[in-house]
């Protein structure tokens, strides 16, 4: 009985460990393309391009979509929810570069709040 017990526990472990792994495959944000996201940090233009780091994260994130949703918001700290994206789609920006980064996985804002007027902290 102990045995089966122990057999148990340890096939359970292993499954919740898998489970819990393959979730981490999607990426930043743990949603594949297409998945909600929401993402509090500060705007910032880069070349053409405007990105956001999570600040919960670190992770980096090229905006993307309608741009008068977030141009305006350069510097400020913000809270974004986005559609993600491997791809720009019409108007996206997916896939900006930075010299220490590659290509940052793009987002599509769909709605954003202003955490912060001022400007973000350096």
């Amino acid at each position: 009985m102990y045995r089966r017990a122990l057999l148990m526990s340890v096939v359970l472990i292993s499954a919740v460990s898998m489970i819990a792994q393959s979730s981490n495959e999607t990426g930043p944000g743990g949603q594949g393309p297409g998945g909600k996201i929401v993402v509090t940090g500060c705007v910032k233009k880069e070349g053409g391009s405007y990105t956001i780091t999570d600040k919960s994260s670190g992770y980096l994130y090229t905006l993307g979509g309608d741009r008068s949703l977030f141009e305006k918001h350069n510097g400020q700290e913000v809270t974004i929810t986005a559609r993600r994206t491997e791809q720009a789609e019409s108007g996206g920006l997916a896939g900006a570069k930075s010299p220490v980064r590659s290509a940052a996985p793009g987002i599509i804002v769909q709605d954003l709040k202003v955490v912060s007027t001022g400007s973000c902290s350096k």
